[in-house]
């Protein structure tokens, strides 16, 4: 393996693709060295000093390392600078894999990343996410039809992994050959006994914490990554947000839940609910929580998302109520 080997930078906001490189880069690894250990280093939590000395000396402990730095643009300057020194000669014993959300680094790490091997992971086109759809489900024998996946499109989480889960998911609610509609899509998301994202904002819209609290045990339960879970919420926040908009600008409710985007008798039902509870400051305070719960657990290790997420919704539902208008 050559020395450009050694360190890899994963970029960009499409964890799927890119987790699947990371697995296939993991196996390449075993091949060639066997067992292997894998370390993580978390930016803003903890320092590319405190593992150094492990990388230089992997070969000392028999197993080949894989260390992987998450939030790399959040690596201080100090770091930046022994990563850079660390590259000139790095341990044919250790592979390094920076990754970053971000599609470009600070100008230190992005100089360093033009030396060694650098993907950036985009997001998917809105066509390849339905080609996505498509594919998986005629996989399983069904298909979908175009307003459906559009609907389907705007309610499940933008990652390649995320969609083809939720898909699958979608897939095993209706038999072998069946043509899936936009009414088909709106029963699966609000009245399958699975919790999902959808049941979970129901729970908040009437301000049932411990509901919420309880259908995210399930969802956590289910394997659901928190950020994924975020982003789900945020997209039914700001279209709440859309609608009191709209209203203030004296457009008719149903009218303003179309121009929202928002299809569907259980949608519809959901977001009446949550119309009556939340105020407009209350539903912005809502989406800057969340906002700042998703930077958090980007930050955080994956054992401390939970907690980070209950309190954003112990936040969300049990802020002091603004005064509402006679």
């Amino acid at each position: 393996m050559s020395k450009k080997e050694h360190i890899f930078f994963l970029l960009g906001p499409e964890t799927g693709l890119k987790e699947e490189y990371l697995q296939t880069l993991k196996q390449d690894l075993t091949k060639t060295h066997g067992a292997i250990e894998e370390e993580h280093l978390y930016a803003f939590e903890d320092t590319f000093s405190d593992v150094l000395p492990r990388l230089q000396n992997a070969s000392l402990f028999g197993e080949h390392t894989l260390l992987l730095i998450h939030n790399a643009e959040r690596l201080s300057t100090q770091d930046q600078n022994l990563l850079g020194l660390y590259a000139q000669n790095p341990s044919p014993s250790s592979t390094l894999v920076i990754l970053s959300d971000e599609i470009r680094l600070p100008q230190r790490l992005e100089k360093l990343a033009s030396h060694h091997t650098r993907e950036v992971f985009w997001e998917l086109r809105e066509d390849q996410k339905a080609r996505m759809i498509h594919q998986t489900l005629r996989r399983s024998g069904r298909s979908i039809e175009p307003d459906a996946v559009e609907l389907f499109l705007q309610m499940v989480s933008p990652v390649s992994s995320a969609l083809i889960e939720e898909a699958s998911r979608l897939a095993f609610f209706f038999p072998e050959g069946h043509t899936i509609t936009e009414k088909n899509i709106e029963r699966f998301l609000f009245h399958s006994r699975e919790e999902n994202v959808f049941t979970l904002f129901a729970h908040l819209a009437r301000r049932d914490l411990e509901a919420a609290l309880e259908c995210t045990s399930a969802l956590l339960s289910q394997a659901e990554a928190v950020h994924q879970i975020i982003g789900g919420l945020l997209w039914q926040f700001k279209r709440l947000l859309m609608v009191m908009r709209l209203l203030k600008e004296r457009y008719g409710r149903e009218e303003a839940l179309r121009e929202a985007g928002i299809r569907g008798m259980g949608f519809k039902r959901t977001m009446e609910t949550a119309l009556r509870n939340y105020t407009l400051e209350e539903t912005q305070r809502a989406i800057v929580e969340l906002v700042s719960c998703d930077e958090q657990v980007r930050l955080h290790r994956r054992e401390l998302h939970p907690l980070i997420f209950t309190l954003t919704l112990h936040r969300i539902v049990r802020h002091p109520r603004a005064a509402r208008p006679a």
